[in-house]
């Protein structure tokens, strides 16, 4: 298969502005889209516009509306060209928290307009986090990206339409067993929530994204120091401490990640799991004594961090985010730790 030549280098490798003199005045379009990842607080602010800077949503639309006609000035190599419309749409999205950005850029020219829809997609994402920063600096923009195009040489472009090496994604995964093409079976056990708290006994703030750094736990965590730096807690045992005078929500245990759909009854101390693409961790602890004046305790007459709460350490730093994949690499086949009071 022939590698096309990038059009940006000369003949000696050098960066270059192509000449488009010759070419042909036609319609061009292009879609682009990016995704921030907010806290449910954030969002909940920018539903109701009670930002202190003031309306989000209305500034990073017409941030990215400046920025795409600002792209030749921006982009060393763009040509600057005359726009003939630009749209920037953001919906707020509550499972996970965050906002969808989708752009739209026009022009009557003789060179497409992906960079334009591009940067509007960027610069709005950029406004988002720099207008809510002083409420989530765990903000995290993600997937900019070109979704399609129309017009030139080239044609029309979509991402929905073209294969993983076009778009840059693997192929999904498939197994063949005795001539029959299948999927392999999917893992179902995932990140829930995650949940940070900067000082011991203050309650655990939701969060869409942690940074995991290897020996310690969730930055911005009080226990991400200590000898039970991460802990983990499955969604499925809240049931167990329903109560009419306590509404209980992930994080209200103190744990840091909330798992839905992970086989607790196989972890061991010196188990290893993956979370998300790269975190790896190892179980240190099973259980603990529950510390004195725990509401929860007080409320129900029991809790269930102490029997079912699960303690461990990162091996590898990386990021989790609600909704990541959670695999468990090594089972383990030590015996638990004694239970310590925190």
């Amino acid at each position: 298969m022939s590698r096309r030549k990038p059009t940006h280098l000369d003949d000696a490798g050098k960066a270059r502005m192509v000449d488009i003199g010759g070419k042909r005045e036609t319609n061009r379009r292009a879609v682009a889209s990016a995704r921030v990842v907010v806290s449910d607080e954030l969002l909940v602010m920018l539903k109701n516009n009670t930002l202190e800077k003031g309306d989000a949503i209305a500034a990073a639309r017409l941030a990215g509306i400046q920025a795409a006609k600002r792209t030749g000035d921006l982009i060393p190599l763009c040509h600057p060209l005359p726009l003939s419309y630009v749209d920037v749409d953001l919906q707020l999205i509550d499972e996970p928290p965050s906002i969808v950005i989708t752009t739209e850029a026009r022009t009557h020219y003789r060179t497409g307009v992906e960079m334009e829809a591009l940067t509007a997609a960027a610069v709005a994402a950029l406004t988002i986090y720099d207008m809510g920063k002083s409420i989530d600096r765990m903000i995290a923009i993600e997937h900019v990206r070109l979704e399609s195009k129309s017009g030139g040489a080239s044609g029309e472009w979509s991402r929905r339409d073209s294969s993983p090496s076009e778009t840059g994604l693997n192929p999904k995964p498939r197994i063949k067993r005795e001539g029959r093409m299948t999927k392999p079976k999917q893992n179902k056990a995932q990140v829930h929530k995650i949940s940070v708290a900067p000082t011991t006994g203050e309650k655990k703030q939701n969060v869409a994204l942690a940074v995991i750094t290897a020996g310690r736990g969730v930055e911005g965590d009080a226990h991400s120091t200590t000898d039970r730096p991460l802990s983990l807690l499955p969604l499925e045992s809240f049931h167990k401490v329903q109560h009419p005078d306590l509404d209980v929500h992930p994080g209200d245990f103190a744990e840091n990640v909330t798992t839905s759909g992970l086989d607790f009854t196989r972890l061991r101390v010196g188990s290893r799991l993956r979370l998300g693409a790269s975190v790896e961790i190892e179980v240190v602890q099973i259980g603990k004594e529950c510390h004195n004046g725990c509401v929860i305790r007080e409320t129900v007459g029991d809790c269930i961090m102490p029997s079912e709460g699960v303690f461990a350490r990162a091996l590898t730093s990386g990021e989790i985010r609600e909704g990541d994949p959670i695999e468990i690499l090594e089972s383990g086949d030590r015996v638990s730790e004694t239970p310590t009071v925190g």
